[in-house]
Parts: C-alpha cells; sequence; structure tokens
C-alpha cells in the first residue's frame, strides 16, 4: 500500500515481506528517477538509498521504520505529520515518523 502526501511532496510506502518497512521517498527523488528511463529497477533503489538529507528540498529517501507484517497504509494527515497504518488485527495506529517530523521542524523554524 502507498500514500502520497502532497504538503511534504513525499511518497510513503510499505514493503512486503518477512520484515516489511514503512518507506519514505520525495518527489524529487522520483523526479530523478523518472529522468533516467534507462535505468535498471536495482540502479533506482540504490540511488534512493543512497540519497540521505535533512532538508526539505533535498530530501531524497529516508531507512524505513519497521512495521508489523500484514500491515497497510491507510492515511496520512494533510498539514499534520501523522500516518495511519492498519495492522492485521484491524487496530489503526497513528504515529509521526522521524522524516516527516523534521520536515514539519524546518518548514516551522524557516
Amino acid at each position: 500500500s502507498f500514500v502520497y502526501n502532497a504538503e511534504y511532496s513525499m511518497l510513503m510506502y510499505i514493503t512486503f515481506g518477512t520484515r516489511p518497512y514503512l518507506h519514505f521517498c520525495s518527489y524529487s527523488s522520483l523526479a530523478q528517477i523518472a529522468s533516467n528511463p534507462s535505468s535498471s529497477a536495482e540502479e533506482d533503489y540504490r540511488f534512493i538509498s543512497q540519497q540521505q538529507s535533512v532538508f526539505n528540498d533535498s530530501i531524497l529517501a529516508w531507512e524505513g521504520r519497521p512495521v508489523e507484517r500484514g500491515a497497510r497504509l491507510v492515511a496520512t494527515i494533510p498539514g499534520d505529520s501523522k500516518v495511519i497504518i492498519q495492522l492485521p488485527r484491524g487496530n489503526l495506529e497513528a504515529f509521526e515518523p522521524r522524516p516527516l517530523i523534521l520536515i514539519r521542524a524546518t518548514d516551522l523554524i524557516r
């Protein structure tokens, strides 16, 4: 599952497997990958995982946040840094992941 937060220009998605993670990818990194169509998926992943920065305009990728297996990304709150996921048992969990908090803090400081 995936959700796009337009205010922070951030795509969030949950990977499958035995160790699922909530990943964050900025719109600018997606645009850079799209501008290079000849690259393979492995090169794209390597590019995203190597690019890490703190400031809003240059955030390309962040380390993922571990989530429970079977969790689904439900929503992100517009104008806020909260993310809502649904766990396999049906309960909802809301939290504020570090990448969104840092973006929000830098916006507030500016």
